[in-house]
């Protein structure tokens, strides 16, 4: 069982950003969070995302076909260098995902591959924002027992790291013993953690990921990788399946989501598949193994499911933007 104590909540209205630009969709509300995870293991999604670095529309865009980036133009001034953000899609079919930026130069950015194949066009409203790093999201270790506990993230080529703490060095690394501080996780992405013993760490707080992401998401999900997704929210109420957002990019009864228990026993706790509106005669539903609708199965506080993806290609699923309501501490 995941316990919580929201200790900050702070409502800002029309707060300044770099490049003086605001935006309706910044994560506005801000705090931190005391958050207590079992012993053993468990699935886990970030709650907080970083503060907008920049807000905008979109003004030109080139494709260099030789070097396959895309350059974008953006109605700002001089860009720092940015290579460990990421630009968020606002508008279109992706609305909501998230693209490494890989250069920046004045008012221009450039990202890997074709802009339009994400359907990126000019006027386009778009978010830059810092990527959530190992490092950001557990500072000085987090508390956990050195050498010991881990945080494992899954690449989308199924491959899995494996993550220590070392308080000699004050790094989080692998097993040879290289630095990986820095390694990303991105808006949606689940981790897997495993404690020796329950553990409270707190979130948020002094540090840069303090904001309440209030965007829809969107995240890449492979074939044969382990996909672990979870809505980006830190409020309390958690997600009926049905509400999660995803279920229209699924292909029915073949691609399915699991739950694990929260206990850290990390046990199969369900499986459901969309059943494309064939039994609903409407809208589609998930349902579980026996054919029943499952639309009012919780997706908790921070919880991940596992998202299997059948097929050759990977594609993106969206995820709602969290209802912000009444929180109590």
């Amino acid at each position: 069982m995941h316990y919580f104590r929201l200790i900050t909540l702070l409502l800002l209205s029309n707060a300044p950003f770099m490049n003086a630009q605001t935006s309706a969709d910044q994560g506005l509300v801000v705090g931190n969070l005391d958050y207590t995870l079992p012993a053993g293991n468990s699935v886990w999604v970030p709650p907080f995302v970083a503060e907008d670095t920049f807000s905008g529309r979109i003004e030109s865009i080139t494709f260099e076909a030789g070097q396959g980036n895309s350059i974008i133009t953006l109605n700002t001034g001089d860009l720092p260098f940015m290579a460990s953000h990421y630009l968020e899609i606002c508008d279109g079919p992706e609305t909501g995902l998230a693209l490494d930026i890989t250069e920046t130069a004045q008012n221009t950015i450039s990202i890997s591959g074709n802009a339009s194949d994400f359907g990126i066009e000019v006027g386009h409203k778009v978010i830059l924002r810092e990527h959530l790093t190992v490092a950001g999201l557990l500072p000085n270790g987090a508390n956990f027992a050195p050498f010991q506990d881990t945080v494992s993230v899954f690449n989308t080529d199924g491959s899995r790291l494996d993550l220590f703490w070392n308080p000699i060095s004050g790094n989080w690394m692998d097993a040879t013993n290289v630095t990986h501080d820095d390694q990303q996780i991105r808006p949606g992405q689940g981790v897997l953690l495993f404690l020796s013993q329950e553990l409270t760490i707190t979130l948020g707080g002094s540090g840069a990921y303090t904001h309440v992401k209030t965007t829809p998401t969107r995240i890449a999900a492979h074939p044969d990788a382990v996909n672990l997704v979870g809505p980006v929210s830190p409020f309390p109420e958690g997600v009926l399946l049905s509400d999660i957002g995803f279920i229209g990019d699924l292909t029915p009864f073949l691609d399915s989501v699991s739950f694990f228990s929260e206990d850290g026993t990390f046990t199969p706790d369900g499986t459901f598949l969309s059943e494309g509106g064939s039994i609903s005669s409407g809208d589609p539903v998930f349902i579980d193994g026996t054919g029943e609708n499952a639309s009012s199965v919780m997706l908790t506080h921070c919880e991940a499911a596992v998202v299997n993806i059948i097929g050759d290609e990977p594609r993106t699923i969206g995820l709602a933007a969290p209802q912000i309501g009444t929180v109590v501490q």
